[in-house]
């Protein structure tokens, strides 16, 4: 039996997450409402922690507990953003999801952090590993590896996909949209056909509707100016 541990408050998102856990039928789910309560001794597969529960200043001083305690911990949040993913990055979590969720990405969630992460058929072109901040794109029979910095923006061309750095484009033929989902917060969507890396964009221009990272004029998609303003530190 799998044993996880939730800590929030929230007495919906408490329920949400119980009703899911039944799905789960090798999992054992405990509740906890401190953290001080959390740290004493609970042996935990995986660790959910709310974001919205006021905990912030306990969180930075059990760092270092909750990284050598939990090696598997998934956020959610209400404020689903890069600036509360921020907050929380330094416990290394393996997952950010939003609270607002279906069960059936809870369980996902869940399942997924309890199956030892490698590379399957599901995604043939590239593999994502959150915590070392590295994409292994395919290339020929084998897998290379990429530093987050290294990968500029993704585009889409001719029903393809391509991982664009200083040197080369590497294609991939999974969709952008599901990029979108697994690449974040590292790469937000600003055009349907574009991802940036939000860590390297030098210049936003939203009168001309472009950004601009490594002399490269991206443009921005009206759909998707909400995205910017959400997920970036944007000073008006």
């Amino acid at each position: 039996m799998k044993q996880i541990g939730l800590l929030t408050n929230d007495n919906d998102f408490e329920y949400t997450f119980r009703s899911a856990m039944v799905h789960l039928d090798y999992v054992e789910l405990s509740i906890f409402r401190e953290i001080d309560i959390l740290l004493e001794g609970s042996l935990l597969d995986v660790l959910v922690i709310d974001c919205d529960v006021e905990i912030e200043d306990e969180i930075k001083e059990c760092t270092e507990q909750l990284r050598s305690r939990f090696s598997k911990i998934i956020l959610f949040s209400e404020d689903y953003n890069i600036h509360q993913f921020s907050k929380m990055k330094s416990i290394y979590p393996i997952g950010y999801l939003e609270k607002q969720t279906n069960q059936l990405q809870i369980i996902q969630a869940v399942d997924l952090a309890l199956w030892e992460k490698k590379i399957t058929n599901e995604h043939p072109d590239y593999y994502f590993n959150e915590i070392q901040e590295k994409i292994f794109v395919k290339v020929g029979s084998a897998y290379k590896t990429l530093l987050i910095e290294e990968v500029k923006y993704i585009f889409s061309k001719e029903k393809m996909n391509y991982l664009k750095t200083n040197n080369r484009e590497y294609p991939t033929s999974e969709l952008i949209k599901n990029l979108s989902v697994d690449l974040f917060p590292y790469f937000i969507r600003v055009h349907r056909s574009y991802l940036v890396n939000a860590n390297l964009i030098e210049k936003i221009n939203l009168k001309e509707d472009y950004l601009e990272i490594a002399d490269t004029h991206i443009p921005i998609g009206k759909t998707y100016k909400k995205n910017i303003f959400e997920n970036l530190n944007i000073v008006k």
